[in-house]
Parts: structure tokens; C-alpha cells; sequence
């Protein structure tokens, strides 16, 4: 069982339809169109998480995102085996132009909900003694964009935290 919190962008649909295809079943937030039907083709069962958004009112800067989705994984299959989390909103400015409605929101964003990601999944994995995490941040972590400090900043705070867990 794997969760998928954005199966909507980026490697999201794609995690989702391989694992699908090797027999996983799958706990998704924001399926892209047509994606569940898919990976039901292919035999897997598919839980979708409402209310689940990467940008929004219902963004993953919510504390209850994650649990909620390992929530559903325990409920409907006894537990999951693997995570997938991106978190991110892309809203920034240059140093100077950065202004504390930005900074809070790429913290709250980029920052504080990698750390619910983790706070979610790891203890049942932990429980368990066994278990894999993928969170996606960005490249922008290791190589900065001057114009998006906040988003970059938060990134780079976000890969540290994720090292520190994995410790």
C-alpha cells in the first residue's frame, strides 16, 4: 500500500500508475482525471482522500492533511508500506521585495507541512520496523532563484528536516 498525498502534478500520476501496475494498492489525495480508473485497471484499490489540496483552502499546510491519509491506509487496508509527499507553493519575491505575508506562507507551505508529512507517516512505519518515505522538494534547495527567497529558503530548511528524520 502506498499513500500518494498529490496525485495530481508532477511525479505524482506516474508513482501512481507504476505502483498500480506492480500489484500496490494506493491511499491518493487529488487524483488527476481519470487516474483512479486506471490504476483500478490494473488491479489495484484505490482510496481517494477528499478535501486534500496542493494549493488552495485545503493545502497541505493543514497539520491533519497527512494523518488523514494514514488514517484512510489503516482503515481501508490495515496500514501502508510506502509515502509519497510533495508539498509546495510557488509564491516569492526577491530579498527586497519579500513581504511577511509571502514568508509565512512558503514557510507554512514549503516548510511546516514536510514536517506534518513526516510527523504522519513515520511512527506507523516506525511501528512496523520497516517502511519507505519520498518527499519531493526542489532543486531550487541546492541551487537558489533569486527571485523566490522564501520558497528557496523553506526548501532548503525542508531537505535538512527530512535528513534529520531519516536519522
Amino acid at each position: 500500500v502506498i499513500i500518494i498525498n498529490d496525485a495530481l502534478l508532477q511525479i505524482g500520476p506516474p508513482l501512481a500508475r507504476n505502483f498500480a501496475r506492480q500489484g500496490y494498492d494506493l491511499v491518493l489525495g487529488q487524483p488527476a482525471d481519470g487516474l483512479v480508473k486506471e490504476c483500478e485497471s490494473h488491479g489495484a484499490n484505490v482510496v481517494v482522500v477528499e478535501g486534500i489540496e496542493q494549493e488552495g483552502p485545503n493545502d497541505e499546510s493543514n497539520p491533519e492533511h497527512g494523518k488523514k491519509l494514514v488514517d484512510a491506509a489503516i482503515e481501508n487496508f490495515g496500514g501502508f508500506d510506502s509515502a509519497y509527499f510533495r508539498t509546495a507553493i510557488h509564491a516569492g519575491a526577491d530579498i527586497l521585495n519579500s513581504t511577511k505575508e509571502m514568508l509565512d506562507k512558503s514557510y507554512q507551505s514549503n516548510f511546516l507541512a514536510v514536517i506534518y508529512a513526516l510527523q504522519a507517516v513515520l511512527p506507523p512505519l516506525m511501528d512496523a520496523g520497516q517502511g519507505q518515505v519520498l518527499i519531493l522538494t526542489s532543486a531550487s534547495a541546492e541551487r537558489p532563484i533569486y527571485d523566490f527567497l522564501g520558497y528557496t529558503a523553506m526548501r532548503a530548511a525542508a531537505n535538512q528536516a527530512v535528513q534529520a528524520a531519516s536519522m
